[in-house]
C-alpha cells in the first residue's frame, strides 16, 4: 500500500508501487508502476480512488501529460537485459493493454526508456539507459506523432531522470552526478556531485533543485546561486547541505 502526496496531504493511495507521476489539466492524477508486473493508475480528482489506466507493463518508469490533455507512458522494458522492449504508448480514455497499442517511436529501437518529460520547446523528452556494449546513456526527443526520436545528449552514464530549469536548461540525473545540459549551446556540464544514486529530480519556478537519492535515503535540496564554474562537490550526509 502506497501514497502519493502533495506536502503532508496524502492525494493518492492504492496498492501500487509509485515511480513517476504527473497531473492532468483536469486535475487526474496519473502515476506509473516501478515493479513488474506494472500498471498505470489514474486518480481522478472526484476522489472516486485508484483506476487502472493500462496493464502489461515490465517496468514503467515514466507518464507525461501533454498540453492537450494526451498521457504518454513509457514501458522501461526488462532491466539490465539489451533487448528492443522498451516502448512509448499513448494512453486511450479505457483501460488497455500496453502491448496491444501502438509505439508513439518507433525510430531508434527502445531499450531501456526511462523518464519522460514535456520540453519548453514542444518536443518530448526522455532517457536511454546505459548498456555496455549496446549503448551509452543518452537523451532523445520527439514531437508527438512523429514516429522518430532525435539524439540530443548522448555519452552519459546511466542517466535516470530528467527536469526543465526556468532558464531551459535540462538536469539530468547519471550515475552519481547531477548533469545539465544546455540545448542552446549544446554543452552538457556536471553540475553536481558526490550522490549515490540519483533518481528523482524536480526544479522548482525559483531554480531551486530537489534531488531524490535512494541510495542514500536522502532527498537533497540545492540553492544555485550564479552558475558554478566548478561542479558543486557534495556529501551524502544531509547535514552539510543546509536541508
Amino acid at each position: 500500500f502506497f501514497v502519493a502526496w502533495s506536502g503532508t496531504t496524502p492525494i493518492a493511495q492504492g496498492s501500487f508501487i509509485a515511480a513517476a507521476i504527473d497531473r492532468a489539466p483536469d486535475g487526474t492524477l496519473y502515476i506509473s508502476e516501478a515493479i513488474y508486473p506494472a500498471s498505470l493508475w489514474r486518480f481522478p480528482p472526484d476522489g472516486s480512488g485508484q483506476q487502472t489506466a493500462l496493464w502489461g507493463f515490465k517496468y514503467s518508469h515514466g507518464v507525461c501529460v501533454l498540453p492537450n490533455g494526451d498521457v504518454l507512458a513509457l514501458d522501461t522494458g526488462w532491466l539490465n537485459f539489451a533487448g528492443d522492449d522498451g516502448k512509448i504508448v499513448k494512453v486511450p480514455p479505457t483501460p488497455a493493454n500496453v502491448g496491444d497499442l501502438a509505439a508513439e517511436v518507433t525510430t531508434p529501437p527502445l531499450i531501456n526508456p526511462a523518464s519522460i518529460e514535456l520540453g519548453p520547446d514542444g518536443y518530448v523528452y526522455f532517457v536511454e539507459r546505459r548498456y555496455i556494449g549496446f549503448q551509452d546513456g543518452s537523451v532523445y526527443r520527439f514531437k508527438p506523432g512523429n514516429l522518430v526520436a532525435e539524439l540530443v545528449v548522448s555519452g552519459l552514464w546511466d542517466p535516470f531522470d530528467t527536469a526543465w530549469a526556468p532558464d531551459g536548461t535540462l538536469f539530468i540525473t547519471d550515475g552519481t552526478n547531477l548533469m545539465r545540459w544546455n540545448p542552446q549551446t549544446a554543452a552538457t556540464e556536471v553540475w553536481a556531485c558526490g550522490f549515490a544514486a540519483p533518481h528523482g529530480i524536480y526544479v522548482a519556478p525559483n531554480g531551486v533543485v530537489y534531488v531524490a537519492d535512494p541510495g542514500a535515503g536522502v532527498v537533497y535540496r540545492i540553492h544555485p546561486a550564479a552558475p558554478p564554474a566548478v561542479p558543486i562537490e557534495m556529501s551524502i550526509q544531509p547535514k552539510t547541505l543546509n536541508l
